[in-house]
């Protein structure tokens, strides 16, 4: 099909459903909003956006049709259902069915297609629902210090870890992605100042302290990964050596502040967490001791890959994986019968690695179609920009997937409802293509 035909087809339904697109993106963006929200707002924000586009259907027909055209929309049709026929074969289809619940999110790529030429609105509500999650780890924190139930979300967990109303691990680990929403717009617009620079320049701050507020370590990694990145390709992209080198001295400075301001606020919580990792690897090197937090998700992901070699092709089946890890308690002796027995008592159902979750459970079969979504969407979300929209928030999409691929080696992301929701929102804001008549953009399109 040509780029004619599609647009044509895209573009079809606006004759016939003249007001359709305005309620479909009220709901598009409240969904968007809501992501970044506890479950309860996630889950009932996307029943009413699922409900209008199928009251649509009719009318987006043509323009649903395009999907089919895309790779990474084809590779989720063979994904979820070959995850739900796993359950045929594995040892735990109670925890497997669990486990598939996030793939429901997957319709939210159906639902935001027809509305990609207002992408920059679910966009700013996605990083305005973000925003609002880092406001509530700010009044968690104040409910807590100035012992005000009525404000306190969660309390603090172990060292002061602050999660605001998520789970402390999931928060920072979310939180890496909204980081990649304001990279672009904060890092790569050159040497210029402007007011968006300055407003992405501060979220950017905000979401910073939120990941540190967090104490999750996964997520220290990811976003240090993300930032050196995006600080490099900034530097790059600049044309003289003068402009390379401002902008270089800008990031440091800016990187510093933050860094500082981080350290006032959870320095001990901080060192201690960097302490304990230092302290858990040596043991794990020195005496082979893997019954620790960082030793198990080593030992988990030596797990995965042996599960793999056992059975390469299918995969042990959708929560397959403790099963299989608990099988190995009968024979285990020494340090290894120590960490089955702590994986055992931590309740922990997969192997916090995305992409050996998925070859340990789905095989081949499976892994192929996940890693081709994801990286596919990544590659999508990038081709279709001009250098201009490198620096603005057009690109925050393809940055964000990169920021929750610096977290997949620490977490499965198609597991968790919630990362589950993210990773599809963002999917969804990454078509293979887009409609050349995009309002206030430079792309062009190609097959």
């Amino acid at each position: 099909m040509s780029d004619a035909m599609a647009q044509d087809a895209f573009d079809r339904r606006d004759h016939i459903d003249r007001f359709g697109d305005r309620i479909h993106l009220t709901f598009a963006a409240m969904f968007c909003f809501f992501v970044a929200w506890p479950m309860t707002f996630v889950e009932l924000s996307l029943i009413p956006l699922l409900g209008c586009f199928l009251v649509r259907l009719w009318f987006l027909r043509r323009c649903v049709g395009l999907l089919l055209l895309q790779s990474t929309f084809v590779c989720g049709l063979f994904l979820i259902p070959w995850a739900l026929l796993s359950l045929r074969w594995t040892a735990d289809p109670k925890a497997g069915w669990a486990q598939a619940q996030g793939y429901h999110f997957f319709a939210a790529v159906f639902c935001i297609f027809p509305l990609d030429r207002r992408r920059g609105v679910l966009i700013a509500a996605l990083a305005a629902g973000f925003l609002c999650a880092n406001g509530a780890q700010l009044v968690n924190a104040l409910g807590v210090a100035l012992h005000i139930p009525r404000i306190t979300l969660r309390g603090l967990g172990p060292g002061g870890r602050n999660g605001g109303w998520w789970p402390e691990v999931i928060g920072g680990e979310l939180l890496v992605g909204a980081l990649g929403l304001h990279i672009p717009a904060a890092i790569l617009s050159g040497v210029a100042w402007t007011r968006a620079r300055a407003m992405a320049l501060l979220a950017t701050g905000a979401t910073l302290v939120g990941i540190f507020a967090t104490g999750t370590r996964a997520a220290w990694i990811g976003a240090a990964v993300l930032i050196s990145a995006a600080a490099l390709v900034a530097v790059a992209r600049l044309p003289t050596a003068k402009a390379r080198a401002l902008v270089a001295a800008g990031l440091i400075a800016v990187l510093m502040v933050t860094g500082g301001l981080a350290w006032i606020g959870f320095g001990d919580a901080i060192g201690r967490r960097v302490t304990d990792a230092r302290n858990e690897w040596t043991r794990m090197v020195e005496r082979g001791e893997y019954q620790t937090n960082n030793g198990l998700r080593v030992k988990m992901a030596a797990w995965a890959w042996e599960a793999f070699l056992e059975h390469p092709v299918v995969g042990l089946g959708s929560g397959g994986y403790r099963p299989f890890v608990l099988a190995k308690k009968a024979t285990a002796t020494g340090n290894e019968l120590a960490a089955v027995e702590l994986f055992e008592r931590e309740r922990h159902g997969h192997c916090h690695n995305t992409f050996l979750q998925a070859l340990a459970t789905l095989g081949l079969v499976g892994f192929v179609p996940l890693a081709a979504m994801i990286l596919g969407a990544v590659v999508a979300g990038f081709s279709r920009l001009s250098r201009s929209d490198m620096g603005t928030y057009r690109a925050a999409p393809a940055w964000a997937l990169l920021g929750l691929l610096t977290i997949a080696p620490f977490d499965v992301l198609y597991i968790s409802a919630q990362m589950s929701a993210m990773l599809f929102v963002l999917i969804a804001l990454c078509p293979s293509w887009w409609p050349v008549r995009f309002p206030g953009s430079a792309v062009q399109q190609s097959t």
